[in-house]
C-alpha cells in the first residue's frame, strides 16, 4: 500500500484562536523566566566545580547549560513568530465580527425597507378609522349642544376606553397608636393602644386614558401632530 504523500494543506497548522495563540506566548514566558532562574543558579555552582576539578562533572554542567541556551534561543524565535501569527489572528477576527455585522446591517436594511412600506399602508388605514372616529365625536357633541326635551346626552363613542373600569376607593393607612396613661386611683402607669384609619396621602385616582383622536400621531401621513406641523402628506 502506497504511503499518501502529504500535501501543504495536510502540513499546515490548524487555525488557532488569538486567545489560543496569547495563552502559548504566556507559556513561553513563564518557561523563559524559569530557565533564566535555572541558568543563573548553574552559574553560581560552575564556580564551585572549577575549585573541584572534575573535568567530567564540569562538561555535562555545561552541556546542560548550552542546551538550556539553545532552547531559549529556539524560544524567543517561537515567541517572535507567535507575536506576528497573534496579531494577524486578532485582525483576522476583528474583520469577522465587522463582517457579520456588516451582514446583520444589510438583512436589517431589507427588513427595515418592508417595514417602512408595511407602516405606510397601515398607517393610511389607521388615520382613515380615526378621521371617521373624529367625525362620529363631532357629531355626538353636536347632538348634545343642542338636547332635545327631556333626552339624555349621549355618551362620547370613547367613553368606554377613556373612563376608568371603576372608581377606585381611596387606600388606608392603619396604625396603633401607644401612650402611657396613669390610672388616678392607683397611680399606676399602663400602656393604652389606640387603633387609627386615615386616608394615604400619596393615593391619586387614575387618570382617564386620553382620546385617540387627540392623542395619536401618525408621522408620514396627514393625521396628527406630525401632519399639523408639516403642513400636509409627507
Amino acid at each position: 500500500m502506497k504511503k499518501r504523500r502529504l500535501t501543504p494543506i495536510d502540513n499546515a497548522e490548524p487555525v488557532k484562536s488569538s486567545q489560543a495563540i496569547a495563552a502559548e506566548i504566556t507559556a513561553l514566558d513563564e518557561a523563559a523566566a524559569a530557565r533564566a532562574d535555572a541558568l543563573a543558579e548553574m552559574a553560581a555552582v560552575r564556580h564551585d566545580l572549577l575549585a573541584t576539578g572534575d573535568i567530567d562533572q564540569l562538561q555535562e554542567h555545561d552541556t546542560r547549560g548550552r542546551r538550556l541556551a539553545l532552547e531559549g534561543e529556539v524560544a524567543a524565535v517561537r515567541r517572535a513568530q507567535l507575536v506576528v501569527v497573534l496579531d494577524e489572528a486578532q485582525t483576522a477576527e476583528e474583520q469577522g465580527k465587522r463582517r457579520a455585522a456588516y451582514t446583520a446591517g444589510e438583512l436589517a436594511l431589507s427588513e427595515g425597507e418592508a417595514l417602512v412600506s408595511e407602516y405606510a399602508k397601515a398607517a393610511k388605514v389607521i388615520a382613515d378609522i380615526l378621521a371617521r372616529l373624529a367625525a362620529a365625536k363631532a357629531t355626538v357633541a353636536a347632538a348634545n349642544a343642542a338636547l332635545p326635551e327631556g333626552a339624555q346626552p349621549i355618551p362620547d363613542p370613547e367613553h368606554e376606553r377613556s373612563a376608568p373600569a371603576e372608581m377606585m376607593k381611596p387606600r388606608k393607612l392603619t396604625g396603633v397608636k401607644r401612650r402611657w396613661v396613669e390610672d388616678e386611683h392607683t397611680r399606676k402607669q399602663a400602656i393604652v393602644e389606640t387603633p387609627w384609619t386615615s386616608d394615604d396621602p400619596s393615593w391619586r385616582q387614575p387618570a382617564p386614558t386620553p382620546s385617540l383622536v387627540a392623542s395619536v400621531v401618525l408621522p408620514g401621513v396627514s393625521y396628527g401632530a406630525a401632519a399639523i406641523h408639516r403642513g400636509g402628506d409627507a
